[in-house]
C-alpha cells in the first residue's frame, strides 16, 4: 500500500473515544505549553509583520489571530501568524522522532479551523493528536537522512501533520484525504539555513497554513498523484533518498503513540534544543563547585554532528542568533545562573561579561558520543570547564531537563505557562484560560480560549 493511503487510513481511523487516557493527558499538557508559547511570542516583530501582511489581504474574517483582539482572517492566514508567534521564541515542544517541533505546527491548524467550524474540544484534541502522530510517522520514515540534507522538519514534515489535523476537522473522505496529502507534499518546505532569523519561526506558520490549504483544496475536488511519496520525482526520493516505510506500518500496527513512545520534550530554556544539554551541564557544574564566571579560563563542549550542524553562531550578534549559539547559551548560564526569555531580548547580548565568556567556549564533535552517527537519538553533550587555577570540571548530560526521560512536572509546565502569560494577557484571565486548557476535551467550542486571551495592550 502506498504511503499516502497508509496515512489517510490512519488519520480517518482516529476517534476520541478510542484514544488512551494517558495519550489524552499528555496531549493536553503539550497543547497548553504551546498555547503559552504563542501568547509569549504574539507581540514579537516577526508575527506582527506577518499579521500586518495578512490585514492587507481582506480575507474572510472567521479565525482569530491571537496577537490582536478582534483581528480575524481566513484560517490559512490565522494559522500562519499564530504558528509564527508560537515558534518565534523557540520555547515550544520537541520530538526526537520528528527532529523538530510538532505542536507549533498542528495547534494553529486546529485553533483556526476549529473556530471557523465551531468544533468541540474533543474534535480539536483528536485532530491535534492525529496531526502530531502523523508528523512523527513521517519522521520514523525519513529521518535522519531528511534532516541531514538540510531540511527543517518542522516545516517539511510538519506540513503532513497539519494536513492530517485539517483533514479530520474538514471531515474529508478517503480519496480526498489521499489527495490532500499529495497536495501537501508539493507545499512542504523549510531550510535549516534560515535558523537564527525570523524565517525559522515562519516555517512553523507556513506548514500550518499549507496543511489547511491542501485539505481545503482537496475538499473542493483538487487532485494529486497518490504515488507522490515513492515515485521518481516524489517526496521521498527528492528530500531523503530513502525511507523506512516498514517502521511506519509497524508502529501503526502495534498501536504506538508518539506521546508515549518516546514522548515529547517540554523546553525549560527558549533556545535550540541542541543547546539544552550543554546548558544543564554547566549549570550543574556551577552549582556543585561554586566557582564564579571570572574564574573560568575555558569551556570545552563535546557534542554530536547534529548539534554542530545546528548551532551556527559561535559569536552571536543578535538575540535570534543567540538561540542557535552554544557559546552564548553557555555564557548566559554561567553569568546569570539561568537561561530565560530576557536573555534573548534587547541589548543583553552585548553584556561585556557574556561577550567575554562567549569567546572562551569551544564546541567540537565528540565521536564517542556520536557513535559514528549524525544523531544518536538523544541530545547527549559533555562539558569541561577549565578554571584559571587549572582545575578541570567535567559533566556529561544524556537527558536534559524537560526530556521524556527527565520530564518537567505538570506544576512546572503550569508555572512556565503563567510566566509566559504574565505581562501579556490580563492577569484576571490567566486562571480561567488555564482551566479551559486543562479541560480542553470538555469545551463546546474554542471560544473559551479566544475570549480569555485578552491582551493587556492590543
Amino acid at each position: 500500500m502506498r504511503l499516502t493511503e497508509v496515512l489517510a487510513d490512519y488519520i480517518l481511523a482516529q476517534l476520541f473515544e478510542a484514544l488512551s487516557p494517558k495519550v489524552v493527558e499528555q496531549a493536553k499538557l503539550f497543547f497548553k505549553d504551546c498555547y503559552g508559547c504563542m501568547l509569549a511570542g504574539a507581540h514579537e516583530q516577526a508575527p506582527l509583520i506577518a499579521g500586518s501582511y495578512c490585514e492587507t489581504l481582506g480575507a474572510r474574517q472567521v479565525s482569530s489571530v491571537i496577537s490582536k483582539k478582534g483581528f480575524k482572517t481566513d484560517p490559512c492566514s490565522a494559522a500562519m501568524v499564530n504558528g509564527t508567534s508560537a515558534h518565534i521564541h523557540d520555547y515550544d515542544d520537541v520530538s526526537i522522532t520528528v527532529t523538530g517541533h510538532p505542536s507549533v505546527v498542528v495547534q494553529p491548524v486546529v485553533l483556526a479551523l476549529g473556530e471557523e467550524r465551531g468544533a468541540s474540544g474533543k474534535d480539536i484534541l483528536t485532530a491535534y493528536i492525529a496531526g502530531i502522530e502523523v508528523m512523527a510517522l513521517m519522521g520514523r520514515a525519513l529521518n535522519p537522512q531528511h534532516y541531514q540534507r538540510g531540511w527543517h522538519n518542522t516545516g517539511t514534515l510538519g506540513t503532513f501533520g497539519a494536513v492530517a489535523a485539517a483533514g479530520l476537522l474538514l471531515q474529508l473522505n478517503r480519496n480526498q484525504m489521499i489527495n490532500a496529502i499529495g497536495i501537501a507534499a508539493s507545499r512542504a518546505a523549510g531550510l535549516k539555513g534560515n535558523f537564527g532569523t525570523m524565517t525559522k519561526s515562519l516555517h512553523a506558520g507556513l506548514a500550518a497554513s499549507n496543511g489547511i490549504f491542501a485539505a481545503q483544496m482537496a475538499a473542493l475536488g483538487f487532485d494529486a498523484n497518490p504515488d507522490i511519496m515513492e515515485m521518481s520525482g516524489g517526496f521521498i526520493p527528492a528530500t531523503s533518498g530513502e525511507a523506512d516505510l516498514e517502521a511506519v506500518t509497524a508502529f501503526i500496527a502495534k498501536g504506538g503513540s508518539e506521546f508515549l513512545e518516546p514522548g515529547l520534550a517540554v523546553k525549560p530554556f527558549p533556545s535550540c534544543k541542541a543547546t539544552h544539554n550543554g546548558i544543564n551541564a554547566v549549570m550543574d557544574l556551577a552549582a556543585e563547585h561554586g566557582f564564579q564566571p571570572a574564574d573560568v579560563a575555558r569551556v570545552l563542549v563535546g557534542c554530536q554532528p547534529i548539534a554542530k550542524d545546528l548551532l551556527k553562531y559561535p559569536l552571536a550578534h543578535t538575540p535570534l542568533q543567540g538561540k542557535f549559539s552554544m557559546n552564548y547559551c553557555v555564557a548566559c548560564a554561567l553569568v546569570y545562573g539561568r537561561v530565560n526569555l530576557a536573555h534573548f531580548q534587547g541589548e543583553i547580548i552585548n553584556d561585556s561579561a557574556v561577550l567575554d565568556l562567549m569567546q572562551k567556549v569551544h564546541m567540537e564533535v565528540n565521536e564517542e558520543i556520536a557513535q559514528g552517527k549524525y544523531y544518536n537519538g538523544t541530545w547527549e553533550t559533555e562539558a569541561t570547564i577549565i578554571l584559571k587555577d587549572s582545575t578541570k570540571l567535567y559533566k556529561r548530560v544524556r537527558y536534559a531537563t524537560g526530556d521524556p526521560e527527565n520530564p518537567l512536572s505538570a506544576q512546572a509546565v503550569n508555572e512556565k505557562f503563567i510566566d509566559q502569560a504574565n505581562g501579556v494577557i490580563k492577569p484576571e484571565n490567566i486562571e480561567g484560560l488555564l482551566d479551559c486548557l486543562n479541560h480542553l476535551e470538555n469545551l463546546n467550542t474554542v471560544a473559551c480560549l479566544i475570549n480569555k486571551t485578552e491582551f493587556i495592550m492590543d
